[in-house]
């Protein structure tokens, strides 16, 4: 059972998933709320979510709902963790878009100079191996064979994808903050290893500022 809170408020104790559908389509104005509603609109009940919405304010509720709504509607969700079946967190993807995960990295730490040597931190080749080769097998392999369940991260989305709408997703895109030729020639090469690791997923790379 999750609180969904809006503007400082618990808006209603229920099932995440359930509840901000549900109150989407009795504030109305979210398109697709209310498809996604009817199956579970007597799980939670009209009356206990009419009483929350009109508790905490229509235009909070309404906010709040259409964020998540748009999410359930075009299956584009945040920071969704996975979890073993003792409740603790093996793994976060950054974005789950339809079909897609999404890792978001940060290469700005390549440019750092080690203070006494003047050398870098770490090479392009050390990084793309810790961050996208070793960091994606440890996920992959948790998603298929430790994970139980999906939970919601305090900043991500608190509408979120059960294990089983994610676990069949075979693509994963790593969106990469910098661009050298080095970085990519590492980056390529771990991919490569990735894909032979793999062969039924498909990974890709956009690299930029």
């Amino acid at each position: 059972m999750r609180d969904i809170v809006a503007n400082g408020k618990k808006v209603i104790q229920g099932d995440g998933k359930a509840t901000i559908p549900l109150i989407a389509s009795i504030v109305g104005g979210v398109p697709g709320a209310g498809d996604v509603a009817k199956p579970i609109i007597k799980e939670v009940g009209e009356e206990l979510t009419e009483k929350a919405v009109k508790e905490v304010g229509t235009e909070a509720t309404k906010k709040l709902a259409k964020e998540e709504a748009e999410g359930l509607t075009k299956f584009e969700f945040r920071e969704v963790e996975i979890i073993d079946k003792q409740g603790n967190p093996i793994g976060e993807f950054d974005k789950i878009e339809k079909n897609l995960f999404v890792e978001e990295k940060s290469a700005k730490g390549l440019s750092t100079l080690h203070p006494k040597t003047g050398k870098p931190l770490q090479t392009p080749e050390q990084w793309a191996t810790k961050q996208i080769y070793e960091k994606s097998v440890t996920r992959i392999e948790n998603l298929q064979n430790a994970a139980v369940s999906t939970r919601a991260t305090g900043n991500g989305s608190q509408t979120i994808p059960s294990l089983g709408e994610i676990k069949s997703i075979r693509k994963l895109e790593f969106r990469i903050d910098g661009d050298t030729p080095e970085l990519r020639n590492a980056v390529e090469k771990t991919i490569k290893d990735l894909s032979q690791k793999y062969p039924d997923w498909r990974f890709s790379t956009t690299f930029g500022k």
